[in-house]
């Protein structure tokens, strides 16, 4: 009928009924209240705010599904007072005689924390405070934008991203439709009520990267799998928050990089930084020894260190990873590779980060950094390893490192990294050059402290290729960031190679 088709998340509340055909017999959500009191409910507990709100949510979802499905409502009746009344028992009966409650109502009552994954119903869409079912959609470039999220029991409205504004506003998040949501926030006043009656003091906040589509049919409210829903590298936003999770394989690990005070060192050049803030505050430890003054029952190391500053040292640990692609993606291209980004990781947590493993992060955070959306992990560090065959692994982009012949860099494009162990002919404070049996010169201009003697053979990771000269001479850098001089041979391909660069 027409009244099924003109019912919205917003009008279900005064939806009236018209009994036994008689114009002078209107049933509403007061009648419904009525007939519960009658049927045994506790006055107080079916409070008129009470009734009406779930009145609200039974009406619409009845007429959603008549909309749906025309032949199910006219068999079985459901637009009706005594379908309704009965869907207001049961939920009387389960949240009054079980004491259940559902996914928002624990989130406003503060029994549940937002950020776990929960699949909500947009009931309706605000626009600089007006109602789009009320209204009519307008297409608007206002970023003034909240949705109101139900899990079908009760609703709480949302503050959304940019890219989720975008999304409204182009009609891609519409009203009606159900969202996967993960690491939901609470914004607002944050003081714990019902849901019923915080209004617009507590508010949720989503994020593109954490929300993606749900299927007609999927379940409302809090969702039993363990793990968020996987979203791929290549589709993550700058602007749209915290990632849900990303399935990836660890292509490449770069060395720690230590910062202090705006300076950048190496591992190496740390150590020797480290060792001469220890002898100094040695040297003033010894001074105060042997000082008129000293003092046995006083830390004098302590003492040693506020004398000259406690150390204020930052790690950075950066990952380059792909995408692991779902088993129906055939195409290598889909399979997107990103730089991530880990500050101040602990080296006991992280050994399992290694090259060719496959690891799922949740929580992840866009890095925009270069022009490219990167990644970088936050403060919730969650994520773990997951076995991978050879098989899946040639799906992928990761691609086992190899150590190339000098001769043989002319198959690469500039910018490209590579391996090469070669047996150094000459090194300065800025350039080393090397050879290997194929008799070729690779020149690299090195952002790094080398202490390098010539005769040694040395194992270089990570290196960017530049150019050919032509005349079998190639030219590449060893990055601060990114570059290994003196690597370890542990493949048997580079021991290999150590044994024939000793013999040449």
């Amino acid at each position: 009928s027409n009244q099924i088709l003109q019912v919205t998340s917003t009008s279900a509340t005064t939806q009236t009924f018209v009994l036994d055909g008689e114009l002078n017999r209107i049933w509403n959500f007061e009648s419904a209240r009525e007939e519960l009191i009658k049927l045994g409910a506790v006055e107080s507990v079916v409070s008129n705010r009470w009734i009406a709100n779930h009145y609200r949510w039974i009406v619409w979802k009845i007429a959603a599904m008549a909309r749906a499905n025309p032949d199910w409502h006219i068999q079985n009746n459901r637009w009706s007072p005594e379908s309704i009344v009965e869907q207001l028992l049961y939920r009387y009966q389960v949240e009054y005689c079980e004491g259940k409650r559902t996914c928002l109502k624990k989130i406003a009552e503060g029994d549940m924390a937002s950020e776990g994954l929960m699949v909500l119903c947009v009931a309706d869409i605000f626009i600089d405070g007006t109602s789009v079912c009320e209204s009519g959609y307008k297409p608007s470039s206002s970023r003034n934008i909240l949705l109101e999220l139900t899990d079908g029991w009760y609703s709480l409205k949302a503050q959304i991203d940019e890219v989720l504004c975008r999304a409204v506003q182009r009609n891609k998040i519409s009203v009606g439709q159900k969202l996967f949501i993960f690491g939901a926030q609470n914004v607002g006043e944050k003081i714990p009520g019902s849901p019923l009656e915080v209004g617009d003091r507590f508010l949720l906040k989503i994020f593109a990267n954490s929300t993606k589509i749900a299927s007609w049919d999927a379940k409302l409210g809090n969702q039993k799998q363990a793990n968020p829903f996987q979203v791929s590298i290549e589709s993550v936003k700058a602007d749209g928050g915290s990632i849900s999770l990303v399935d990836v394989i660890i292509e490449r690990v770069f060395p720690v990089i230590y910062f202090e005070n705006n300076v950048k060192r190496t591992e190496v050049e740390e150590d020797e930084e480290m060792r001469k803030y220890d002898d100094e505050c040695e040297k003033i430890m010894a001074e105060m020894k042997y000082s008129s003054e000293y003092d046995d029952t006083v830390d004098i190391r302590q003492l040693a260190f506020d004398n000259i500053g406690q150390r204020k040292v930052s790690r950075m640990l950066k990952i380059r990873v792909c995408d692991f692609p779902p088993e129906d993606c055939t195409d290598e291209k889909e399979s997107a590779s990103r730089i991530l980004t880990i500050w101040n990781a602990d080296p006991g947590s992280f050994k399992e980060l290694k090259e060719g493993k496959r690891v799922k992060f949740i929580g992840l955070l866009p890095d925009s950094w270069h022009g490219e959306c990167n990644l970088k992990m936050g403060t919730k560090r969650q994520f773990f390893s997951v076995p991978v065959t050879p098989e899946q692994l040639q799906r992928t982009k990761y691609r086992p490192r190899k150590n190339f012949e000098i001769q043989d860099l002319e198959s690469i494009n500039s910018g490209d990294e590579f391996d090469v162990m070669g047996v150094v002919l000459a090194a300065d404070k800025n350039r080393i050059t090397l050879t290997d049996t194929s008799l070729a010169l690779l020149h690299l201009t090195v952002c790094q402290k080398a202490n390098l003697k010539v005769g040694e053979i040395v194992c270089f990771k990570n290196v960017q290729f530049h150019h050919r000269d032509g005349n079998s001479n190639f030219f590449g850098q060893i990055g601060k960031d990114i570059g290994i001089i003196g690597g370890t041979s542990n493949t048997l391909a580079e021991r290999e190679i150590r044994i024939n660069l000793t013999q040449f």
